[in-house]
This record gives C-alpha cells, sequence and structure tokens, in this order.
C-alpha cells in the first residue's frame, strides 16, 4: 500500500498484457507468453495537468506502455521478478515517475492456480515504500 504524503498523485495502469519470453523450461524460452502487468506511477502532483489539459504536464502513459512493452520483448527472463524489476527501471527513468510500484502475472505457471504473480516497489531515491 502507498504510504507517502497525500500530495503524491498516482496514474495507474492496469491489465498491461504485454508478450514475454519467460520461464526456466525449454518452451519458455522459445515462446512468448502474455504477462499482465499492473503499474502503479507515483509522479508527486497532477494538478498543472488537470488545469493546463496538457500531455507534456503529465506521464505520457501510452508511450510508457510501449517501452514497457519493448523492454519485455527484447530478451528472455528465467523469472517474473526479473520482468519486474526491468519494468521498475523503465518507468523510473522518466523524470517525472517519482516511485512505481509493478505488478507481474503469470498464467499457466501452476497447474492448480489462475496465476502466479511478483509486486515490487521501487523509488527514484531508492527508499522502500
Amino acid at each position: 500500500m502507498h504510504t507517502d504524503k497525500l500530495s503524491d498523485d498516482c496514474v495507474e495502469v492496469r491489465g498491461l498484457n504485454v508478450p514475454a519470453r519467460v520461464g526456466v523450461l525449454p518452451h519458455e524460452k522459445a515462446e512468448p507468453r502474455s504477462l499482465v502487468l499492473d503499474l502503479d506511477l507515483w509522479v508527486g502532483n497532477l494538478r498543472d495537468a488537470g488545469v493546463s489539459d496538457r500531455l507534456e504536464d503529465t506521464v505520457d502513459y501510452a508511450a510508457l506502455c510501449e517501452t514497457v512493452r519493448r523492454a519485455c520483448a527484447e530478451r528472455h527472463f528465467m523469472l517474473i521478478e526479473a520482468v519486474a524489476e526491468r519494468v521498475a527501471g523503465v518507468c523510473l527513468a522518466n523524470p517525472r515517475i517519482r516511485s512505481v510500484c509493478v505488478r507481474v502475472a503469470k498464467s499457466g505457471a501452476v497447474a492448480a492456480a489462475a496465476e502466479v504473480a511478483v509486486r515490487i516497489t521501487r523509488s527514484q531515491d531508492g527508499s522502500l515504500r
């Protein structure tokens, strides 16, 4: 749960489908599978964007999502934990984003479970949220 000051505003991305090669089994290394990502992007204050109604005053989430999709497609990952770290790094490369919570879900990883997921939170200053 987010615990920063009330002045921190958040951009949320839910259910981003990302094709990625992830897993330790041979077939997982060869074929991409769809991962589902949720992103919470803490940006400080969205008031400027709300008042100006200009994309330049906020996070261009469409462009960010495309960058995340490309980053996940560039190589094979053994673990979804590594995917989450890569996505967090991509998000934090945007100077408007102060911190990020990334949830990566992989369906079919465990036969008896609908999905397996990890959630990490990272910030520009390296502190934990």
